[in-house]
């Protein structure tokens, strides 16, 4: 009887060699997919901040059924003015994600429902949905208590789409995407 031969191993730093390149890459992909997931008339400088419970792993390997997330993000200063001018009517035709247009193949879960005004729902905070997101996301609870306590007055607006929250608050110039699927 001959013994079967063990296959080969890769060594830490063929595997690194391998995966870090593809690790270094992700962090702009997923930024890149969170501005997709915005309407387009939110125009954006860029990210204040992000993260996900997930990993670049999970793409391939996906072993949790459930991933949460948020992404904040900084409102160019023509969009705070317009949403200073026109209030909710700026948002009325910002219903759809810009990466996944009317008639796309996901269009409807990246169709927004219509913008209202704050308060925001209560239930999103505390142990609610919002919350969640933002804290798996790894964001302090101190920012996540500030956020709840602007949604809880006037002077923002939010949507949902399937799986997600959109919370704009024009005082500080911020956008909030949260998910949790």
């Amino acid at each position: 009887m001959t013994k079967a031969k063990k296959p080969p191993r890769l060594r830490p730093a063929v595997l690194a060699a391998l995966t870090l390149p593809l690790a270094a890459c992700m962090p702009g992909e997923a930024a890149s997919l969170y501005t997709k997931a915005l309407p387009e008339a939110l125009e954006t400088t860029g990210h204040v901040r992000w993260g996900s419970d997930g990993n670049w792993f999970d793409m391939f390997l996906p072993l949790r059924p459930e991933t949460c997330g948020a992404a904040v993000f900084r409102l160019a200063p023509e969009t705070v003015e317009r949403i200073g001018r026109e209030g909710l009517a700026f948002f009325a035709n910002a219903r759809q994600a810009r990466a996944y247009p009317a008639g796309s193949p996901q269009e409807h879960h990246y169709s927004y429902a219509p913008w209202q005004a704050t308060p925001a729902p209560s239930a999103w905070f505390g142990d609610g949905v919002v919350a969640a997101s933002l804290s798996c996301a790894g964001f302090a609870n101190r920012f996540i208590g500030r956020i709840a306590g602007q949604v809880r007055v006037k002077g923002g607006y939010f949507t949902t789409r399937p799986q997600a929250q959109l919370i704009v608050l024009p005082g500080d110039g911020i956008a909030i995407l949260t998910f949790f699927h």
